[in-house]
């Protein structure tokens, strides 16, 4: 067992480092399937001594795959299990070909989701944000947000695959990434109406740059406050009335209105 364990611990960070660079080969016949298969190459070189069973093995990697890129890592780490069962005589070659079409679409309607329609627009709003304030490393943070949330979640996914590939379905469910999503896009949907409509009335909105940290962090926690109240199952006055709370502690906060 510790000999497995050592075995796949080091073909962990070459394996995540490979599966940054997914699309870099991204061809209309098979979409991932290259950059799946240079993905792979690292635990197919330790798996299959053989430089023929390499080559055959390799080879079932080049056919067609697509999902998002940031959820494939959780198909590599399954996958690599599954090619070390299926040279120790556990399992047939075709079931890695049926694990990889189970998890592929799936995994891209939840990255999909959580990425592309929660945390980039929740990183721009707050990159916008920071930026009128006067800040020029304000793109930073947008791509620091995203970047790290990229890297957790492929180095969770690698890491849950090599592990729990045979429940992996169910070590996805638990982490909750459709719930997260629809929090995402409910605070940044929110977010966005409310700026929005600032901007509409104050064409030449600035936000002050010695402003206190109550005042920066407002639409945020406005966002964040607003989605926890409909979870509560609050009506609409009671959020008119919360809303109305926030928004004039912090006009007090900003001078906006005399004290």
């Amino acid at each position: 067992m510790k000999k497995e364990e050592s075995h796949t611990q080091k073909l962990f960070w070459p394996i995540l480092w490979r599966s940054f660079f997914l699309q870099t080969s991204w061809n209309f016949a098979g979409m991932q399937n290259i950059g799946f298969a240079y993905s792979m190459a690292p635990a197919l070189k330790k798996i299959w001594i053989s430089s023929m069973d390499y080559k055959k093995a390799l080879a079932r990697h080049i056919r067609y795959f697509n999902t998002h890129p940031y959820f494939v890592t959780f198909i590599l780490g399954g996958v690599v299990r599954l090619e070390e069962e299926v040279a120790a005589g556990k399992r047939e070659a075709s079931e890695v070909n049926r694990f990889k079409a189970s998890y592929m679409g799936s995994l891209a309607a939840i990255g999909d989701s959580l990425f592309w329609a929660g945390i980039a627009p929740l990183a721009s709003l707050l990159a916008l944000l920071i930026a009128l304030r006067g800040k020029l490393w304000a793109p930073c943070v947008a791509v620091g947000v995203f970047g790290i949330a990229r890297f957790l979640i492929q180095f969770q996914g690698l890491r849950l695959g090599l592990r729990s590939h045979e429940e992996l379905a169910s070590e996805i469910q638990k982490m909750r990434f459709t719930e997260w999503a629809a929090r995402f896009k409910e605070g940044s949907s929110f977010l966005a109406g409310v700026f929005l409509a600032m901007l509409g009335s104050h064409p030449d909105l600035r936000l002050n740059p010695q402003a206190n940290l109550f005042s920066f962090f407002l639409f945020p926690l406005v966002a964040a406050l607003f989605s926890f109240c409909l979870r509560r199952g609050l009506n609409p006055w009671q959020l008119i009335v919360l809303l109305w709370v926030v928004f004039t502690v912090g006009a007090f906060s900003e001078g906006i209105l005399p004290r």
